[in-house]
């Protein structure tokens, strides 16, 4: 068993520090941070006093900059990564 373990670490290193998945990782996590952020000034925009649950509507707003939700835009983007990988 010790030997399948030493061979599961090499290849967790061997993939983490892969450039291709440095690359997708950025990737992903550049998307995610332009995409919340997008939501959030369409949220900031949009809010009123009697606006309830702002944290959900952080997820499901779209806007004029973006033309879909985060939710729309990870069930297209995953699929993609994980092909990639």
């Amino acid at each position: 068993m010790s030997g399948l373990i030493a061979v599961f670490w090499k290849e967790l290193a061997d993939n983490f520090s892969s450039r291709r998945f440095i690359i997708l990782f950025l990737l992903v996590y550049l998307a995610g941070i332009a995409t919340i952020y997008v939501a959030a000034q369409n949220i900031r925009g949009g809010v009123t006093e009697t606006t309830e649950f702002i944290f959900l509507r952080l997820f499901i707003v779209s806007g004029e900059n973006l033309p879909f939700s985060f939710p729309f835009f990870l069930s297209l983007f995953i699929p993609i990564v994980g092909i990639a990988l």
